[in-house]
């Protein structure tokens, strides 16, 4: 019953977070579908059915970063959504207490920035910061800290590149925000930044003998999935399609069957790979893991240098032709 509440829960969150600063019905439901699978998938096998604290704390850390930034934007108003944070920022901690160093940092970097906001944006800012922290570190003092030795400790995770590299495609399109950014978004990409700065080095810097170190860096990644679409979006909405414009029809269908066939061909690969090398040990079995991604990678390579050489051929024969 869990991993349906759990699907259900992010399903619908990340779909209004989307719609949110979406203008593209697509973007939505494709926020939804990534959510749920993406980021659980992206190291080998769904969240929900791995951890499932982390599920239902991830369903929080979605529903506090929608109605914060919602607070935030001005976007709602009044007394009663700020004990619906505080319910939601207690669920963030309390579900997982490793979230309190990611969206932690995300609300801290929104209060920082609150200092060159307007006055009445000030006031939004510091109220939902100050109940967001408070139950945070009085959640994590009172449910999580204790004087049991835990295993989790400091140290540098060698797998932390490879982590990386298998969430980087959720998070990606955080380019287009920056790129093309606005007053109106500049608390989603701040917040947004925030989230995948803090996560990603605190999955570097820390070390535990079952490598519970990755759900930092993956709780950031699942959040920043529906910034990483808006900013997709916002780059295909900008863009001039001259490439597409410039190509033969013909010419361009056969692009599209030879892509979907090199995305076919390396997600077979690095799907065998991991199948065979999950429940490998030893050292053997963690540099196959490292690797299962790369088919993928090569695949992405691969499909670009296609265009290129299409595009630049089809440049010749238009020069030709004049």
């Amino acid at each position: 019953m869990l991993p349906i509440v759990t699907f259900c829960m992010a399903a619908t969150i990340s779909y209004a977070w989307a719609k949110d600063y979406s203008k593209n019905y697509l973007t939505p439901i494709i926020a939804a579908l990534i959510v749920v699978t993406g980021p659980g998938l992206s190291i080998g096998s769904y969240v929900m059915l791995r951890s499932p604290s982390q599920a239902i704390a991830g369903c929080w850390c979605l529903a506090f970063s929608l109605l914060f930034l919602r607070i935030i934007d001005g976007r709602i108003t009044g007394i009663t959504p700020y004990f619906v944070l505080a319910l939601l920022a207690a669920g963030v901690v309390g579900g997982k207490g490793s979230n309190l160093g990611v969206i932690g940092v995300g609300v801290l970097s929104i209060l920082f920035i609150s200092l060159t906001q307007i006055q009445t944006s000030k006031l939004r800012i510091y109220i939902s910061c100050i109940v967001s922290l408070v139950v945070f570190v009085g959640i994590y003092e009172k449910l999580i800290s204790s004087s049991e030795i835990r295993p989790l400790n400091f140290g540098v995770y060698l797998g932390w590149p490879s982590l990386f590299l298998t969430i980087t495609p959720f998070v990606i399109g955080i380019y287009g925000l920056l790129k093309f950014r606005n007053s109106s978004e500049q608390s989603l990409l701040t917040y947004s930044l925030a989230l995948l700065f803090s996560g990603s080095l605190l999955s570097l810097f820390t070390y535990h003998p079952a490598g519970n170190q990755i759900y930092f860096v993956l709780t950031a990644a699942l959040v920043c999935v529906v910034p990483s679409l808006i900013g997709i979006e916002k780059v295909i909405s900008n863009s001039e399609r001259v490439f597409w414009q410039n190509i033969e029809l013909s010419r361009v269908r056969h692009l599209k069957i030879a892509a979907s066939i090199i995305i076919l061909i390396g997600g077979i690969f690095s799907s065998l790979i991991w199948a065979n090398s999950e429940n490998m040990t030893g050292h053997l079995g963690k540099i196959y893991r490292a690797i299962a991604p790369l088919p993928i990678y090569l695949s992405s390579f691969f499909i670009c240098l296609l265009a290129i050489i299409v595009y630049k051929h089809n440049q010749k024969r238009f020069l030709q032709r004049i």
